[in-house]
């Protein structure tokens, strides 16, 4: 969803996790096939050859979170952003009630 938007913003405190996919009953050959898929739309999406490749490497019960300058350079995020920059002026988050 994430690498599907044109502007890709992340905070300093942001972090974005990788892994391969999975799917119960997935056999090896099936998933090294998807995994092919996956590193060609993400190749698509802007991101590094490199970049697709390793974030695919993560088994799926593990995480990759690559470093802030790994996203950017790699092409996965566009700026890295302060979260005031898209706070509301006037609305303070103390006077936010939850939802119920």
């Amino acid at each position: 969803m994430f690498l599907g938007g044109r502007e890709r913003y992340i905070s300093e405190s942001g972090r974005l996790g990788f892994h391969q996919p999975d799917f119960p009953g997935l056999k090896d050959e099936d998933r090294r096939a998807i995994i092919a898929q996956e590193q060609t739309r993400l190749r698509r999406l802007g991101v590094s050859d490199a970049f697709a490749r390793k974030a695919l490497q993560a088994k799926p019960d593990d995480m990759w979170f690559p470093a802030l300058t790994e996203l950017l350079n790699a092409g996965v995020v566009t700026p890295v952003v302060q979260s005031s920059d898209f706070a509301l002026p006037d609305i303070s988050a103390s006077s936010i009630a939850p939802l119920r």
